[in-house]
């Protein structure tokens, strides 16, 4: 790896890093929203992916610049294509973020006389999105393939968690109709959660990409 290159790629990680804390941020927030059904944080999350958006595409033109210039090749281009990858799968992390947001906010705005709080198990879900998460990217800083490998067999964890609030939200439907539209909000910020482990999976899988150069994707993380 040549000084030069190495510097940018350095640059590119970092610049990677500082956006991945911002994301995590978005996600922490927004079910933070949810559970305190609090309008001004939802609203607030909005309005960050706007910016969280242009640094991602921000690191985008970073590495197709990188790319060109260099025109890096074996594992510095694992690297590069990677945290490209990562990028597009962070950027959409925020995007669920969004979505969980803007549920809160149709929850919070309902007028009913009584609401229904949240399944302990959907906050057990996104204690697992979040660590997730958290673990994708420490595997990245410190390039740990057994991290990386964590994250991944959690995957069926969140399945079983993901099965388990789907069966018990229809039943909460079937003995309440009143509460039918609370419910269809929650069902919705689980799938959010969902995809948000998925694409922390998808991260994981990119750093046995980087170390090794296998490619393990294909495969689905959660039912």
């Amino acid at each position: 790896m040549s000084f030069k290159i190495a510097k940018e790629i350095k640059k590119l990680n970092k610049h990677l890093i500082k956006y991945s804390t911002g994301i995590e941020k978005q996600v922490s927030y927004s079910i933070q929203s949810m559970s305190d059904l609090d309008t001004k944080l939802a609203k607030r999350v909005i309005e960050t992916d706007l910016i969280l958006d242009q640094t991602e595409i921000e690191i985008e033109e970073e590495c197709l610049k990188v790319m060109a210039l260099h025109q890096p090749v074996a594992g510095d281009l694992r690297l590069i294509a990677s945290v490209l990858k990562i990028n597009n799968d962070l950027e959409r992390i925020a995007d669920h973020a969004v979505i969980i947001a803007e549920e809160s906010l149709k929850l919070a705005n309902l007028k009913l006389e009584n609401k229904v709080k949240p399944l302990s198990d959907l906050f057990e879900l996104s204690a697992h999105a979040k660590l997730m998460l958290r673990k994708s990217m420490l595997a990245f800083v410190e390039l740990d393939i057994q991290v990386a490998h964590d994250v991944i067999a959690s995957g069926h964890q969140i399945s079983d968690i993901a099965d388990t609030i789907f069966k018990s939200e229809l039943l909460a439907i079937k003995e309440d109709v009143d509460t039918v539209e609370q419910h269809l909000h929650f069902l919705k910020i689980s799938r959010q959660l969902q995809r948000i482990a998925d694409h922390a999976c998808n991260i994981a899988e990119d750093i046995i990409f980087i170390m090794k150069g296998d490619i393990i994707r294909h495969h689905t993380h959660s039912k």
